[in-house]
């Protein structure tokens, strides 16, 4: 996947909390495996364990028992929020994102004593260093880290945004393909994304009646006050796409959302 730049010897000691929603029960096995293996990196990289990790598992799909959770994480000390409802539609997509929103502020309250928050999705592939190098990276008045995936909207497109103002966006675009890089963006998805536990505890994730979802509405929440948001171009994950992965490559397109009369429009 990715080729990290980060100086694999600077040695990082921090505590962090994995927020994993999980809807997709044939990804619950897969998604144990790799955060394993941010820990075994951790223990590789600095001789010893010191990274201390604490996981919360929301699990937003009936379909999934709490049996196959137990059996999956039983090697990992977590937290586990079940709702117990079907999942909705692809089709009704303001009741998802609702739903994605009430489960990353239901974690909100659940996190603390941390310094960071790592927010991963299930239908996300990752290499083990992923958090070694954002950690390395992270300044103060850091809002997100995000890694790169291609994200939808019926066209490939890198999943992080800019919009033309802040507070009455009139028009939201994805920023451009590029091989590596560390840029400033307004907003990302959560499909990786890193950030400090006291601002993930700060703000509520909203979920306003846009185009974009309530991981954009989040980045942009941030960037009004005062934070700045980064994209990790050397980091790119994998989007588990029907029994496949897709890539961020220079074929994704750049997907732009335009009101026009009081609706949304979107273009490439």
């Amino acid at each position: 996947m990715g080729n990290p730049k980060a100086d694999m010897g600077e040695k990082i000691v921090a505590s962090i909390s994995i927020v994993l929603p999980i809807t997709r029960p044939w990804r619950v096995q897969t998604m144990a495996e790799q955060i394993d293996d941010l820990r075994k990196f951790d223990v590789f990289t600095n001789k010893q364990k010191t990274i201390h990790f604490e996981l919360i598992l929301i699990v937003d799909n009936i379909e999934i028992p709490k049996t196959t959770i137990h059996r999956c994480f039983k090697d990992f000390q977590y937290t586990l929020q079940y709702s117990g409802l079907p999942l909705p539609s692809e089709q009704n997509v303001g009741v998802r994102r609702q739903r994605i929103a009430n489960n990353i502020n239901r974690a909100r309250e659940l996190t603390e004593n941390t310094d960071f928050v790592l927010l991963v999705e299930d239908d996300t592939d990752f290499e083990p260093d992923f958090l070694h190098n954002m950690l390395v990276r992270y300044k103060p008045n850091t809002g997100i880290i995000s890694a790169v995936q291609a994200g939808r909207h019926g066209l490939h497109h890198i999943g992080a945004w800019v919009a033309d103002d802040l507070y009455d966006p009139q028009m939201f675009e994805t920023v451009p393909y590029r091989e590596s890089g560390f840029r400033e963006v307004d907003a990302t998805g959560f499909y990786f994304a890193l950030l400090p536990t006291k601002v993930f505890k700060a703000y509520d994730i909203p979920c306003e009646p846009l185009p974009v979802g309530p991981d954009v509405q989040y980045g942009l929440e941030l960037r009004k006050q005062g934070y700045s948001n980064f994209l990790y171009d050397d980091l790119k994950c994998g989007h588990v796409e029907q029994n496949r992965i897709v890539m961020p490559t220079e074929e994704c397109m750049q997907v732009r959302f335009r009101k026009q009369d009081d609706r949304w429009k979107l273009t490439k």
